[in-house]
């Protein structure tokens, strides 16, 4: 764990596919399963417990756990990172004692957008969770959605573009319920104009 947390706090551009080595050696030498657990663990900590990611930062994480899928020959390290990575966004809408939910999740925004853009993840992990924000559809749930079309959305109109389309007339509809129901703070509204 502590060899682990060293290498990925010393992860940069310059030592992507050193780490991965040094990663993929230990999965050989100790066994998948635990050495994925605790790379995930230690890769989602600083998005949602550190301050705001750079769009940099993600993407070396994501060159890193694409890398350590490849080098390994399984896809199980991703779907462990993910997995951790829902539980983050869900235990992040789960406590209603956080205030501000917005830099967390724009840093694991960052993290699934970038997993995307290097192909690790395909488009529908992306559009699930797009689905997922427009069904909670607070002021974070509107930020991240448009974190996440800006960060990705021309690449996902590229991969399905019916399915952009249906994406943002949803949204649409979300927004015309919302106001509906119970009104859209100011920030909301300028948000939805720029999606």
């Amino acid at each position: 764990s502590r060899r682990i947390r060293s290498l990925l706090n010393k992860l940069a551009e310059s030592n992507v596919m050193q780490t991965v080595e040094e990663v993929s050696e230990m999965v050989h030498e100790m066994g998948r399963g635990r050495i994925y657990e605790i790379t995930a663990a230690e890769l989602i900590k600083p998005l949602t417990d550190g301050p705001l990611v750079s769009s940099l930062f993600a993407t070396i994480v994501a060159c890193f756990a694409g890398g350590l899928a490849a080098t390994c020959r399984s896809s199980e390290f991703l779907a462990i990172l993910l997995s951790k990575a829902a539980t983050a966004i869900k235990n992040l809408h789960d406590e209603p004692v956080i205030e501000d939910r917005t830099r967390p999740l724009h840093n694991v925004n960052y993290l699934v957008s970038k997993l995307f853009l290097v192909g690790a993840v395909d488009s529908g992990l992306v559009y699930g969770l797009l689905d997922e924000y427009k069904a909670n559809f607070d002021d974070s749930d509107i930020s991240s959605t448009l974190q996440l079309l800006k960060e990705c959305g021309t690449e996902l109109r590229s991969a399905d573009p019916a399915k952009m389309k249906e994406f943002v007339l949803s949204i649409h509809e979300r927004a015309a319920l919302a106001r509906a129901e119970t009104g859209l703070s100011k920030r909301a509204e300028l948000m939805l104009e720029t999606v």
